[in-house]
């Protein structure tokens, strides 16, 4: 396949290995450079000579480096190499060809247990049901704090809660971490971005502390059906234990392309949630990653199609989806199914909302879109018929409210705001011209993660 810088970069476990990789970007650094079709190697020479290989299909990766980073500078650099074309085609070297070899008997071992599920050592239930009760113990605690933290500040009044800053709610995220509730610790991070943020901050905060005690009584609950359940508990933190997402999920093989990713730290948490989609059943789902930071996620560089069977897991949605080892990986080249407005988009996303109230983020696909910076309000979002002295007034009006420089526009003149940055990057592979738009979207506004422009000077999918 061929690889872009972005791909690389989206690999890299913080931003300092990216910029430590920038640095070693020139092929003079490197000594024995080559790639064939699914292996690349090189040695780097530093203050040391060490030998990085990585395996192409899978993206496996090893350096004789004794960084705790993976995957380290040097691995991203040598990509970045190969991304850039400034590596050539060559006959691998000893060194890197056996590890290759080692690498993909070890997969074949795998592959093999996999395939014979009597060898596998029985499941000690007991054990688990203990392990599963001690965590729920460490859960309820950490809802109870969680409970009493909410209290206090409804009690106290909201208006404190904009003087005790980002801190007071990364703190309580972090003793929601050590209280094993890694996906309820990430939303509750995220609230420390509400208080200040503009007119409204108050019934926006207030909103997401209803939810998020509504899903505390919901967890608590013993009548509650078992697919809404199942979202709970994932909305918790709780794993799926891979037995019994077998037993229970529902499988397809499908060529799934990688279409758009985010990553989140949060404490010593690492948290990626990579958008999918089947291109012959056209499903959408969430691939979610927990890791820990500074230590390796499985690579899933976006812009590439992995043939692979994949396994929604069970709940009111199924939303969120694990792919096993793929048999066989390319770049991605077929255009994603899109809504073709976002009335569409925004009517599956009521849908799935509907099924699972504490839906934080579902997928926004949405071709034929048009990017306006906030200059430019779209019509369609203000109320007709407006006189001409009024629209200026209403126009500012609404650039306070959604607070955001950018919209994007459909088909239709319908726009929604999109929160993260300066898109002229964006705008400039885009033009004036309409692009089909990846996203994620949050029941308000877009976080975009690729584009697939419709101008032929600009090929196929491009991250953002």
């Amino acid at each position: 396949m061929e690889w872009t810088v972005e791909q690389v970069e989206e690999l890299a476990p913080d931003a300092a290995s990216i910029k430590a990789a920038r640095k070693l970007t020139s092929p003079g650094k490197w000594g024995e450079l080559g790639h064939s079709d699914e292996l690349l190697w090189g040695q780097c020479h530093g203050s040391a000579t060490y030998d990085v290989t990585v395996e192409l299909e899978s993206v496996g990766y090893k350096c004789s480096c004794p960084s705790r980073k993976f995957p380290c500078k040097h691995v991203l650099a040598l990509l970045s190499l190969l991304a850039g074309g400034q590596v050539d085609k060559a006959t691998a070297p000893a060194w890197a060809a056996d590890w290759l070899a080692a690498r993909q008997q070890k997969a074949a071992k795998k592959a093999e247990a996999a395939a014979n599920p009597a060898k596998k050592k029985p499941v000690d239930e007991k054990a688990r049901a203990k392990r599963q009760a001690a965590r729920e113990s460490k859960v309820d605690g950490g809802l109870a704090m969680l409970e009493t933290v909410l209290s206090d500040l409804v009690r106290t009044g909201l208006a404190e809660a904009e003087g005790r800053g980002f801190r007071f709610w990364n703190d309580t995220a972090r003793r929601l971490v050590d209280s094993q509730a890694p996906t309820l610790a990430g939303w509750v991070r995220s609230l420390g971005d509400i208080p200040g943020s503009g007119e409204d901050w108050p019934a926006r905060l207030l909103e997401q502390l209803g939810r998020i005690q509504l899903l505390i009584d919901a967890y608590r609950n013993p009548t509650l059906p078992e697919p809404l359940r199942d979202e709970v508990r994932m909305h918790i933190g709780f794993p799926l234990p891979a037995d019994e997402l077998a037993r229970r999920g529902t499988t397809l093989t499908d060529d799934w392309a990688l279409l758009g990713q985010t990553r989140e730290e949060l404490t010593n948490l690492v948290v990626r949630r990579t958008w999918v989609q089947g291109q012959q059943s056209g499903r959408t789902a969430l691939v979610l990653d927990f890791g820990v930071a500074q230590s390796p996620l499985k690579p899933l560089p976006t812009g590439r199609v992995l043939s692979a069977v994949g396994t929604l897991y069970p709940g009111a949605t199924q939303q969120r989806i694990k792919l096993q080892e793929p048999t066989a990986t390319a770049s991605l080249t077929q255009r994603p199914v899109s809504h073709a407005t976002f009335a569409d988009m925004l009517a599956e996303s009521s849908r799935l909302r509907a099924a699972d109230p504490w839906l934080l983020q579902t997928a926004a696909l949405v071709s034929e879109v048009r990017l306006v910076p906030s200059t430019f309000v779209p019509e369609s979002l203000l109320p007709k018929p407006l006189q001409a002295k009024e629209r200026e007034t209403k126009r500012a009006s609404v650039r306070r409210k959604l607070e955001t420089p950018w919209y994007a526009v459909d088909r239709d003149g319908r726009g929604l705001p999109l929160v993260g940055r300066d898109w002229w990057k964006l705008l400039a592979l885009v033009g004036d011209g309409p692009a089909d738009l990846i996203a994620e979207f949050d029941g308000t506004a877009l976080t975009p993660l690729a584009i697939w422009p419709s101008s032929p000077e600009v090929a196929g999918w491009c991250p953002v």
